[in-house]
């Protein structure tokens, strides 16, 4: 199972808005994982260690 978190979560982790990583995947600095079903963008480890 692959650990994922909600751009919400993300967002109060790093202490950021969920604007900014929306910006950040238009620009390509992060490239979450999106749910096709409802469009809900999903950030693993790895992008975490980006953001970071």
């Amino acid at each position: 199972m692959e650990w994922k978190m909600t751009v919400g979560q993300v967002s109060r982790l790093f202490n950021t808005t969920a604007e900014t990583l929306r910006h950040y995947d238009r620009i390509g600095l992060l490239k979450p994982i999106i749910n096709e079903d409802n469009g809900y963008r999903y950030y693993s480890i790895k992008e975490m260690f980006k953001l970071y």
